[in-house]
């Protein structure tokens, strides 16, 4: 159930929220990226988005709590669409340049304005009471483990796991988030090499076996990535198929 009462920063951050956070610490575009083209990382997953409009607008036909809830999924398709070809034709319009975040909150302003407050409510109910059932199971397990690099890279694989089955299994996933992560270690590695080598000896030591080992996962993933990356083309080629 939503509260009525107005949203405020925690408390005890140390600094205002509004100056320090940022959701999306995955860039879409770098400075140098031209601000009135959108970028291969932003068509990717504007693509993404409008390939899930079908689902949604199934989603909302079967919203018993709306009325003419079918005329209203289709106008939802039609708005929402409208807005997505509109972001990749101008990635400034509608708040923008995109981010995930600006995406999502593209698709909820659209279907609340036609009446739709949770398409999603029933899949939520029951998936939550299934997840609720496993809960505990599955931080004994995690529990259990001793080793100190295992049990965070089991954390990790929970992660991953959990954020794939959130976004769903859409084609060329794989492939967007391979894209994805070469974002992510062009700044590492190229930009910020002399800081990775950094962080790297600091957690270098037998008291920091962990945190290496998660460093060495991490790293892993960047590699696997610019490998997946480089053998299939380039994201732009991948954005025409």
């Amino acid at each position: 159930m939503e509260s009525s009462s107005p949203s405020v920063p925690f408390p005890l951050l140390q600094a205002p929220v509004e100056s320090t956070y940022r959701a999306c610490t995955i860039p879409y575009r770098f400075p140098s990226d031209n601000p009135r083209k959108a970028t291969p990382v932003e068509i990717q997953w504007i693509d993404l988005f409008l390939n899930s409009v079908p689902s949604f607008k199934q989603r909302a036909e079967n919203d018993p709590t709306v009325p003419d809830a079918p005329a209203k999924a289709e106008k939802f398709a039609q708005r929402y669409t409208s807005m997505l070809e509109e972001l990749k034709k101008n990635p400034e319009s509608h708040g923008g340049p995109p981010d995930c975040i600006l995406l999502c909150r593209l698709r909820e302003l659209v279907l609340r304005e036609l009446g739709f407050r949770d398409i999603f409510k029933k899949v939520k109910d029951e998936e939550n009471a299934k997840a609720m059932s496993l809960f505990e199971g599955v931080i004994k397990r995690n529990d259990e483990i001793e080793d100190d690099g295992k049990r965070i890279e089991n954390l990790v694989r929970g992660i991953l796991a959990g954020n794939i089955f959130d976004l769903g299994s859409a084609q060329k996933f794989l492939l967007k988030m391979a894209c994805h992560f070469w974002q992510v270690a062009r700044i590492l590695y190229l930009d910020h090499g002399l800081l990775m080598t950094l962080m790297l000896l600091r957690v270098n030591g037998p008291r920091n076996h962990g945190k290496r080992q998660l460093f060495l996962l991490i790293t892993l993933v960047l590699i696997l990535s610019w490998v997946y990356y480089h053998l299939r083309g380039s994201c732009s080629d991948v954005a025409q198929r």
